[in-house]
């Protein structure tokens, strides 16, 4: 059970040992044995406390996650454990409650893609809650199944999947993480090296398209290095000091520009002041003394804590709305005994967004090429996305996409690779470095390709069959990059290339 009403005492009078099953959620939250005195609860980065979210006639969620700390090996070093399997299914990390009890949970997929969190996912270390106990008799009946075996995907399932993928992008704290993640998992690079092995891959995919070439990063027309995507907040956050009584309240947007809304479209507003926490309530606004006031064609239909100075306001845009329509976004803070608080910014609904001209163009991102030194190395599960398995020969490489980025991790240790490595540097360290060139050169055009694929069609990634064909398919590329790699090095091409590009 992952949030029981109560511990459970589970005693073994034969064995002489006993147990208690005090719910993840519990421990999540710090709560620790009573007869433990060694005891203590996980490391936590981040959490976000419960908060409920309506879904109209619907009723109501509600949502909390966590993202635990890296682990650490003996040597202080970052280890391949995942910490999140202490409390989860890893692959599985969102889960849904129902009265205490595990209703279903969702793919890791939801994190990595759908959110754009794929080195969090990664890591293995977030974990999200959503109780439905509020939800209303109807939308139960629509959701869980008798036997609790099963979803029942309709429209009340993909609404909650919606709303979460929403929340999880809207946290600027999260981005912010999940960049620092990848950065952990990031090597020194020569940058020199990096726009080389960038030109040959362009080079190879004109066979594909002229297109593709300049997306995978060649110059354009008047000079100058393609445009990097632009990142996500890599510090942390100023922290805003508290002051009782609180002296601001702002709505975190582009003064100059309306906040935009189409019809339907829910989107988060981002509050900052310095009141502390207890100045909000966000599942009772009695006891808050908070107040959204918003135009007639939208309504709030959820808000988040207050906490470090922060929060977000869910905002909804009516369906029947007329494009064109304008109004006012308001934010007020009541003071004991002084005046209150506000800020205002103007909104403004506009036509839904259409598909892009050229959207249905093939066009290739950014990349970066990381080498993985086998089962020890930290970033071994970027590779496997199983930390577990430890079989170099089952693994040659991984791929993980976060803002506009791909970033290829192959393993150094995959015997193909790592004997024609060994049996060059025996005889020539230059014809071996050469060599790992053009066998990077090869993945990354193969992962290229391969990503937009998965872009054009529809993968269902989160079987077990599905994931085992992409992993026998990525070890046979690795056989091919391998004697493609040898085969260039040995005929010179890939010297001759070398030079070229130097």
């Amino acid at each position: 059970m992952f949030d029981p009403v109560a511990p459970i005492r589970f005693e073994n009078a034969v064995a002489g040992w006993n147990r208690t099953i005090k719910g993840s959620r519990n421990a999540l939250n710090g709560a620790v044995d009573q007869d433990d005195e060694n005891a203590k609860g996980p490391e936590i980065d981040y959490r976000i406390p419960m908060f409920n979210l309506s879904l109209g006639e619907h009723g109501e969620i509600g949502v909390e996650y966590w993202v635990l700390a890296r682990s650490l090996g003996k040597d202080g070093k970052a280890s391949n454990n995942r910490p999140s399997r202490a409390f989860v299914d890893e692959a599985k990390p969102i889960v849904f409650t129902h009265n205490g009890q595990n209703q279903g949970e969702l793919s890791g997929r939801i994190v990595k893609k759908d959110a754009d969190l794929p080195f969090l996912q990664a890591q293995g270390r977030l974990i999200v809650h959503v109780s439905c106990d509020r939800l209303a008799p109807a939308a139960k009946r629509k959701l869980f199944s008798s036997t609790r075996e099963q979803w029942k995907e309709g429209f009340v399932y993909e609404t909650i999947q919606a709303e979460i993928v929403n929340i999880l992008k809207s946290d600027d704290e999260l981005r912010r993480l999940n960049e620092e993640a990848r950065d952990q998992s990031l090597k020194d690079k020569d940058e020199s090296a990096k726009k080389q092995i960038q030109r040959q891959v362009a080079k190879m995919l004109r066979l594909v398209g002229p297109a593709l070439a300049e997306a995978a990063g060649t110059k354009k027309e008047g000079g100058g290095d393609p445009p990097k995507p632009k990142l996500g907040p890599k510090k942390l956050p100023e922290p805003i000091e508290t002051h009782e009584p609180p002296t601001f309240i702002r709505i975190v947007a582009d003064e100059d520009e309306p906040i935009e809304f189409h019809a339907g479209q829910r989107r988060y507003l981002r509050i900052e002041t310095d009141a502390n926490s207890d100045y909000h309530d966000p599942d009772d606004p009695k006891k808050s003394r908070l107040n959204v006031a918003v135009g007639d064609d939208l309504e709030v239909f959820g808000t988040s804590p207050l906490s470090g100075g922060r929060m977000r306001i869910g905002v909804r845009a009516k369906a029947d709305v007329a494009i064109g329509t304008k109004g006012s976004v308001r934010v007020e803070l009541y003071r004991p005994g002084a005046s209150a608080l506000s800020d205002e910014r103007d909104y403004r609904i506009v036509e839904s967004p259409k598909p892009k001209e050229g959207e249905n163009q093939t066009a290739f991102p950014q990349f970066e090429l990381i080498p993985v030194d086998g089962p020890n190395d930290e970033n071994w599960m970027y590779v496997t996305g199983e930390a577990d398995d430890r079989d170099v020969k089952r693994h040659a490489s991984g791929a993980q996409m976060t803002e506009g980025t791909l970033y290829v991790y192959y393993s150094t240790a995959f015997p193909r690779f790592q004997n024609e490595k060994r049996r060059l540097e025996a005889t020539n360290p230059a014809l071996a470095h050469s060599y790992q060139r053009r066998y990077e050169l090869w993945l990354a055009v193969h992962a290229l390709l391969k990503h937009d694929d998965e872009m054009m069609t529809e993968v269902d990634e989160d079987t077990e069959a599905a994931q085992e064909l992409k992993r026998q398919e990525r070890c046979r590329l690795g056989v091919v990059a391998a004697m493609m790699a040898s085969q260039e090095v040995n005929s010179g091409v890939a010297l001759e290339d070398d030079q070229a590009a130097a």
